[in-house]
């Protein structure tokens, strides 16, 4: 039976949420205040080069999950233009994954000759914990065979888990600033209820 690992992006997978105390001010000011403008921001980062890491067991707990049979990828509310940079700059080997759902972007175009032949980009003009934000990954589902309450979703943030609850995956929560893979148990992940 086929099943999907669906990861958040920021704070999840890397580290976006350390460094400057004005940035992550900033940069959580926009995604809830001013989610129209979200796009500045994520424009504001490329232009001053800010570059996050990946998580330590980051790599590892997507190795498992592949191994495991999963089908891997990233659900984020950052552009395509911004997911890819802010990915390359991170050292993120999209290799491993087989799809990413960004937010659409008038600057898109300038990556689409970057998006690795491996990834199905899913693009959304909304975020993703608004109501039929999800529903081109929803196809995505129907077309691997995937029933969504066999879709386990991982994040760190209750915006994360609104989505998951709203689409009916299995939802699990890492801490942000140190999350904990080996927390989750992909025994549980795998069981139907």
């Amino acid at each position: 039976m086929a099943r999907i690992l669906a990861c958040d992006y920021d704070g999840t997978l890397i580290d976006s949420f350390r460094g400057s105390a004005l940035i992550v001010f900033l940069k959580t000011l926009f995604f809830r205040h001013f989610r129209p403008f979200y796009f500045l921001g994520e424009l504001f980062e490329v232009i001053l080069g800010i570059r996050h890491k990946v998580h330590k067991d980051a790599k590892e707990f997507v190795n498992k999950a592949v191994s495991l049979g999963f089908d891997v990828g990233i659900i984020t509310d950052r552009s395509l233009f911004s997911f890819l940079i802010s990915a390359r700059r991170a050292g993120l080997d999209l290799s491993q994954f087989s799809f990413i759902h960004t937010r659409k972007s008038i600057l898109d175009w300038i990556v689409y000759p970057y998006i690795p032949d491996n990834l199905v980009l899913i693009t959304t003009s909304l975020f993703k914990d608004e109501p039929q934000a999800l529903s081109g990954f929803e196809i995505y589902c129907a077309i691997r065979g995937v029933k969504l309450e066999d879709v386990v979703f991982v994040g760190d943030d209750i915006v994360d888990e609104i989505s998951a609850r709203r689409m009916g995956f299995k939802f699990f929560k890492v801490d942000r600033i140190r999350p904990n893979f080996e927390q989750i148990n992909f025994g549980q992940a795998l069981k139907t209820d």
